[in-house]
């Protein structure tokens, strides 16, 4: 049986709990190695992006996120939304939405996405319209958490996300649709130094 649960988060999370060898101290979560705390955002990149999409290029962590460590599929839905929200950008030629667009997605704690596209001065902006953004929530069905994505104009993405960590990437998958790579648009992700 499956739970659908709409989620809305307030602030950015960062884990603070100390982690045992029997998992995460009361309230935190651990990283794959179970013992360290494991930090859900970073700070801010100082890097500007390119101005246009058509001068866009993959950040170099999209590349040596294959060197990070596998997390996998989270193994509860917070878990899922602790490590989604953010601003992530593409690391493949189209998006999990079938497009190219835009340069990458945000999963912002009031419960709604945006696709992103070049500001022109070094920043992102966010999508509108029909298929810029929307809505989404979470389902868990005790084994693997669903992400779904849904436009404004109607219509739904379901995925199943699947992280890295140093950098810090993901890969939504729509259900063997089409799928996009994304790197975390800060110092987890984008400009991580190991």
């Amino acid at each position: 049986m499956q739970n659908t649960r709409s989620l809305k988060l307030v602030g950015w999370l960062l884990v603070t709990a100390g982690c045992t060898e029997h998992g995460a101290s009361p309230g935190g979560e651990c990283a794959p190695d179970g013992r360290t705390p494991m930090p859900i955002a970073g700070e801010p990149c100082a890097d500007p992006l390119p101005p246009d999409r058509a001068s866009y290029l993959p950040p170099a962590a999209c590349n040596a996120a294959e060197t990070g460590t596998a997390i996998g599929t989270p193994s509860s839905a917070e878990l899922m939304i602790d490590l989604m929200v953010g601003t992530w950008l593409i690391c493949t030629p189209q998006s999990v939405f079938g497009t190219a667009d835009e340069i990458g997605i945000e999963v912002s704690t009031d419960g709604r996405w945006y696709k992103l596209y070049p500001d022109g001065s070094g920043g992102t902006r966010r999508g509108g319209g029909f298929d810029g953004g929307g809505t989404w929530t979470t389902q868990w069905n005790g084994a693997t958490a669903q992400l779904n994505l849904e436009l404004t104009g109607g219509g739904m993405m379901i995925t199943h996300p699947a992280f890295t960590d140093a950098p810090r990437r993901v890969r939504l998958h729509n259900s063997g649709l089409s799928s996009g790579d994304y790197v975390r648009n800060d110092s987890l992700g984008r400009c991580h130094s190991p």
